[in-house]
């Protein structure tokens, strides 16, 4: 998590100090509009393909953790209290990556209206981050599930319930 959080800092940085060097015209040429737009919707889709996979390994590992532990004969409590704490890990993944989605989308959205993007630029970029938040959404519930699955299965191995 650290190095996304970095790798998406690193991201945000680079955009906003491009933003003043073509506002002002020093420096390199200011991009167009269409150019700005189209990184800024690649730094989300890059944040999100991040945040989705990272949540998707969070939720791997966590299954396997849980199934190794029922193996072993592991009580109740000790399964519960891992799958709470994978969930744990999996909803702040979702919520620090939809932060820094939407903190990209903020800083793109005035960087294009400071260089006169007209609302459709606008528009790309916003629609680029509900996708992106409809995404990382989706990837946190389809985590969290197997991982409340995974804790079902190994919970019900010893109340006669069939073992998957």
């Amino acid at each position: 998590m650290k190095r996304l959080t970095r790798m998406l800092s690193c991201a945000l940085a680079a955009l906003l100090l491009a933003a003043p060097a073509a506002l002002a015209q020093t420096g390199p040429p200011t991009p167009e509009p269409q150019e700005i737009a189209r990184r800024c919707v690649e730094a989300i889709g890059q944040t999100t393909h991040a945040v989705v996979t990272h949540s998707g390994n969070l939720a791997q590992h966590g299954v396997r953790v849980i199934a190794a532990l029922d193996h072993h004969g592991a009580p109740p409590p000790v399964l519960i209290y891992v799958a709470r704490n994978v969930g744990g890990a999996i909803n702040r993944t979702a919520q620090n990556g939809a932060r820094s989605v939407n903190q990209i989308a903020y800083a793109c959205v005035m960087v294009l209206d400071e260089v006169g993007a007209g609302p459709k630029l606008i528009g790309v970029v916003i629609g680029a981050r509900n996708a992106a938040l409809t995404g990382i959404g989706v990837a946190r519930e389809r985590a969290t599930g197997a991982v409340r699955e995974a804790l079902e299965r190994a919970l019900m191995d010893g109340v006669g319930a069939v073992a998957m």
